[in-house]
């Protein structure tokens, strides 16, 4: 089944919250359309990250997939999305571009080496009931979701400011590639990568303000003071053939990264 694509957006004005987007379509191989409606959320020294795995805790890992994270910057391609080929289906939807440069995460700040490193601690951490190896370079072999940060929207040609990642029903693509822009609220930017990963395994979005899937196709705002959780069930948008509510949102991260 082709994917559609989407990603986060909201727009803060004063205390009120608005998510916005647009639509866009894709016709499935069963003939049915899938409907993705774009949603996204809007915020408001010079080091270098090497690639290196991240040092996971002792025990055994989920093997069947792993996450990496790409904080130095990377050049992405127009295309069907896939990690392995650094291609997206997203890029260049606002600008007609078809290669795209995500710039290093927070290149500017002098601190940004002990950033990251509390951004791929909370990854972990919000992953660890699996438990998903999580990655700062592409492993040897195997799939992988990678998971790019850095840059605004504009320059990837995206009109989603925060998040993007292209919905993939029945997870028929394992390899997804998601965007996570460094203007989102830092609190944040762990939520909406595991709501990314999440929409690549063809999770869709709730109304649940407290759910990693909130946003993701709905028109629900995730506090800012809160982290979001993955649900044994969820009540979700239907944008999927055959999609079941409720949706059940652990149980899809384990096969996903645990069946082998």
């Amino acid at each position: 089944m082709r994917r559609a694509w989407m990603v986060m957006v909201v727009l803060v004005a004063g205390c009120k919250a608005e998510i916005s987007g647009a639509g866009l379509g894709g016709d499935s191989s069963d003939g049915t359309v899938v409907d993705a409606r774009a949603t996204g959320i809007d915020g408001a020294g010079s080091n270098t990250l090497a690639d290196a795995a991240v040092v996971a805790p002792d025990g055994p890992r989920c093997s069947a997939r792993s996450v990496v994270l790409k904080f130095d910057g990377v050049t992405l391609t127009k295309g069907p999305s896939d990690a392995k080929t650094l291609t997206a289906s997203w890029i260049g939807v606002t600008n007609g571009a078809t290669t795209a440069t995500v710039p290093p995460f927070l290149e500017t700040d002098s601190n940004r080496l002990a950033l990251i490193a509390t951004v791929t601690d909370r990854i972990r951490t919000g992953l660890a009931q699996f438990p998903i190896q999580v990655l700062t370079a592409p492993p040897a072999t195997g799939n992988y979701v990678l998971i790019a940060f850095g840059g605004q929207a504009t320059a990837l040609g995206t009109p989603y400011t925060y998040a993007t990642n292209e919905l993939d029903c029945g997870d028929v693509r394992p390899n997804d590639l998601a965007w996570v822009s460094d203007v989102v609220p830092f609190d944040k930017i762990d939520d909406y990568a595991i709501g990314a990963i999440g929409y690549g395994l063809g999770l869709t979005g709730t109304t649940d303000p407290n759910d990693c899937m909130c946003g993701w196709g709905t028109q629900c705002a995730q506090p800012t003071t809160t982290q979001c959780t993955l649900a044994t069930t969820a009540t979700a948008e239907v944008q999927c053939a055959g999609q079941v509510n409720p949706q059940r949102e652990v149980a899809a991260f384990e096969t996903a990264f645990c069946t082998p």
